[in-house]
């Protein structure tokens, strides 16, 4: 065989081997930064913040030949305080349109996509953490409002630190993609830690 046969015959494997890796090598997610503000919630009866919703934002890349199939995409809260699911956006035009979680979505090859989501952090009610907190609920109960957007998470963390590591330790990221590699349905799900 030729020179130029035997080209073509490396390239046709590599291409060949480079399609069939496995869903959790082929997947690649970052987490971004994110200028977003933080979301207070109120709860105006109890003149306490019941919630607090941290903007998250993180790409996932296809390094593979193959376009891949997901569905749920979770934040995992590891407080012991928890949460409530996540609200999962798009950004477009500057502009966040919210998607489904658990619709069915591809990542083309070699492609990737950015998501942002927005936690929904419940909040210590004791008079310690709702102390730190109690300019802003002055201000919402003030302006008769039961949410207040307070800057980005790093002039949070920079004012409130230890709540911010209380709330968001261990947190994580999980995309759950079906494996194409399987001759039945079999989900892969891909985790990664939430870096704050």
């Amino acid at each position: 065989m030729n020179k130029i046969g035997n080209l073509i015959v490396i390239v046709f494997v590599s291409v060949i081997i480079g399609g069939c890796v496995s869903t959790p090598k082929a997947i690649k997610i970052n987490q971004q930064d994110t200028d977003l503000p933080v979301v207070l919630r109120l709860s105006i009866k109890h003149k306490k913040v019941r919630m607090i919703n941290f903007p998250v934002k993180f790409k996932m890349i296809n390094k593979s030949l193959q376009k891949r199939t997901y569905s749920t995409v979770e934040y995992r809260y590891n407080s012991s305080f928890g949460g409530v699911g996540i609200p999962l956006y798009e950004e477009n035009s500057g502009k966040l349109t919210r998607i489904s979680k658990s619709k069915w979505k591809e990542i083309s090859s070699y492609d990737s996509i950015v998501y942002t989501c927005y936690t929904r952090h419940r909040v210590d009610s004791s008079r310690a953490v709702q102390s730190l907190l109690q300019p802003y609920i002055d201000k919402m109960l003030t302006s008769n409002q039961d949410s207040l957007l307070i800057g980005s998470l790093d002039e949070f963390k920079m004012r409130h630190p230890e709540l911010l590591l209380s709330l968001l330790k261990n947190d994580s990221i999980s995309v759950d993609f079906f494996n194409p590699s399987e001759d039945k349905p079999l989900s892969v799900d891909i985790k990664i830690p939430v870096k704050w």
